[in-house]
């Protein structure tokens, strides 16, 4: 069993974290595949604006730890009758020089 952490503080235990290529949001997109026995955060919304604003997603495996950036976009989330799975998909490369873009202009503002 390994354990996923958000940026935010959330912990999930999880059975298995799998890395695929989907199409999401438009784009051909990284994502994670994370099986979960329990899901306790029934409202997606709040979910993805509190948890995945930031993109940095930590699984501890045993000793290692595994670090994914710019995973901010809520995929999906499914029961399949035995597992929650949950899919969260990465910014593209465009998107991500886009906001570094954005916060530079933003601070250019102040």
């Amino acid at each position: 069993m390994s354990k996923i952490i958000f940026e935010s503080g959330l912990e999930l235990n999880c059975e298995l974290v799998e890395l695929e290529r989907r199409y999401s949001h438009g784009a051909d997109r990284e994502c994670l595949v994370i099986h979960l026995k329990e899901w306790n955060n029934t409202d997606l919304k709040t979910f993805a604006s509190t948890h995945l604003i930031n993109g940095t997603i930590t699984i501890k495996d045993n000793d290692n730890d595994y670090v994914y950036t710019n995973y901010e976009i809520f995929h999906e989330l499914k029961y399949n009758g035995t597992e929650y799975v949950l899919i969260i998909a990465q910014l593209t490369a465009q998107e991500i020089k886009y906001n570094e873009l954005l916060r530079r202009i933003e601070a250019l503002e102040k």
